[in-house]
């Protein structure tokens, strides 16, 4: 595949510019390295690709800093300086091999080093900060996001984030909770906010400030009903309420999630610590019309396994005459389901 069409495959998950692109490829039909053999060095073309980006017409939006990010990587693309991982993202149908993280790094540094003082510099930081957080080098993550939110003031909640993620890697805590505190502060309608408040209940939890933790997830969860963080807090809080001996209040979040939540994913952690609430006395078994309501519910998402586990359970249980009835109702459901159809009547 030419390299240009490899470059423009490459770019095909992120907007980019019909300017730059000509500017970078030098689009009239010819390779990349026609273009450069017959005209011009590639030097030459980034440098006019830098001009272009660093006028004034081009600072100041998110939609050039895309631009940027993009020239960035192809830049080092071209150069032949990023792992062989990246050129598999344009259909390369060659084996995908290990990242070469080291070696991406290394080209960010040289790049950031040349452009120092610039948006690009910045801009390749952000860049090199996130290769760094996927190759798992936290420290080195760090590093490259000090004060970087200053210099990318348009994404500084984002720096914040990633900064805050790099901190909790290492189970700093106490600098992740400033961190999501300096988010949540700095940045009150970022969409981020969500996972900061969140953050920072984490923190106190992994620390074992087990009142504060459990008072930032309620506060979390008031705030953000909706987000996805929302469960993970809820079973924490069940956790500490265990550790503190408040039975009846780890005993109500547990219930919950095993009754009300039956195909969540955290359903059978919670009921495990729920069943070992029982055995040690600290937990009543659930009523009937509880556990009626969760064969509901697994009827409704297709759970017909733990349907009819959930009937099997009921049925030497002394069920009042319209709790006989819902049962031998949500029975001929089940059986309807799994096509047995002379049961089902």
């Amino acid at each position: 595949m030419p390299q240009r069409a490899k470059a423009l495959d490459i770019a095909y998950f992120a907007p980019f510019d019909v300017l730059l692109l000509s500017e970078l490829l030098n689009l009239h039909g010819a390779t990349l390295g026609e273009k450069m053999g017959e005209k011009e060095s590639f030097q030459e073309v980034q440098k006019r690709g830098v001009q272009t980006l660093l006028s004034p017409a081009s600072l100041g939006t998110l939609g050039c800093m895309a631009l940027r990010f993009r020239f960035i990587w192809i830049v080092l693309l071209s150069l032949g300086l990023l792992a062989s991982n990246s050129l598999a993202l344009a259909g390369d149908n060659t084996d995908v091999k290990a990242p070469d993280y080291q070696s991406q790094l290394t080209s960010y540094d040289s790049f950031i080093e040349r452009h120092r003082g610039t948006a690009l510099a910045f801009e390749a930081q952000f860049l090199a900060s996130r290769t760094a957080l996927e190759a798992g080098r936290f420290k080195r993550a760090i590093r490259y996001l000090k004060d970087l939110d200053k210099g990318l003031s348009d994404i500084g909640d984002f720096i914040l984030a990633m900064r805050a993620k790099a901190q909790r890697a290492l189970k700093q805590w106490d600098s992740a909770r400033s961190t999501w505190e300096t988010l949540i502060r700095n940045h009150p309608s970022s969409p981020l906010r969500d996972e900061a408040t969140y953050g920072i209940a984490d923190s106190y939890y992994a620390e074992q400030e087990l009142t504060k933790a459990y008072k930032h997830y309620s506060s979390a969860i008031k705030k953000f009903p909706k987000s996805d963080r929302k469960a993970n807090a809820q079973l924490n809080q069940a956790m500490i309420a265990e550790k503190q001996k408040r039975w009846s209040d780890a005993e109500f979040i547990y219930e919950k999630f095993y009754y009300e939540k039956p195909s969540h994913p955290l359903t059978e952690l919670a009921k495990d610590r729920l069943d070992n609430l029982m055995k040690m006395g600290f937990a009543n078994k659930p009523s009937v019309s509880v556990r009626l309501a969760r064969v509901d519910r697994l009827l409704s998402r297709r759970s017909l396994e733990k349907a009819q586990a959930d009937l099997d359970g009921l049925e030497d249980e002394k069920l009042t005459s319209s709790q006989r009835l819902s049962y031998t109702s949500k029975r001929a459901v089940l059986a309807y389901r799994q096509e047995n159809f002379s049961e089902a009547i």
